[in-house]
């Protein structure tokens, strides 16, 4: 009989074997995101303006300027805010685009949502740098064929996890699910 994994939005948090220099990362969450997202930005001096995530800079004037924090491109202090978190941050942009800068033609509705993604990924690659997390490990090796693995995370350590247990390769699993979500 087939058996369901589900990994839940934050199980990754889990992840405690990070080689990152940053201190005080972790694998961050929806509410500590941006928290997290500081550390990263401050440690490595991104918030320039040609910094290694194109758009930072005004990304960081706009969270400034709706979080009621001036309009620096370089302070990241709005970041710290509790009432900051991913979901609703990403919701505001989109939402923002949607109602009132859609039709403006030299308007990129992927600015501030792309550097935000770009963001979020160089956030997730930082907080998980480091070996097979050992957690993951342990799952996956109960994984068998026609088990279906459900996923609310943002980070590959299943998958790289999965990989080391040779039951994922370059192009795919390994080992065959019942189900493939389709659009």
């Amino acid at each position: 009989m087939a058996t369901l994994y589900i990994l839940g939005a934050g199980c990754s948090r889990n992840y405690n074997q990070s080689i990152s220099s940053v201190v005080g990362i972790r694998p961050p969450l929806n509410s500590d995101f941006f928290k997290i997202a500081k550390k990263v930005i401050d440690h490595y001096d991104m918030s320039f303006m040609f910094g290694p995530i194109p758009g930072l800079d005004h990304f960081t004037r706009n969270i400034n300027r709706i979080y009621g924090y001036g309009h620096s491109t370089e302070d990241t202090t709005a970041y710290e805010d509790d009432r900051l978190n991913l979901e609703e941050v990403l919701t505001h942009f989109y939402l923002e685009y949607e109602m009132f800068d859609k039709d403006i033609p030299f308007f990129n509705r992927s600015s501030r949502i792309q550097t935000l993604l770009e963001l979020i990924a160089y956030v997730i690659t930082e907080s998980t740098r480091g070996p097979i997390c050992n957690k993951h490990n342990i799952l996956s090796s109960k994984i068998n064929n026609g088990d279906i693995i459900w996923n609310f995370n943002y980070d590959t350590l299943m998958d790289n996890s999965l990989y080391y247990k040779n039951k994922f390769n370059e192009a795919g699993y390994k080992i065959r699910f019942n189900y493939i979500l389709e659009q």
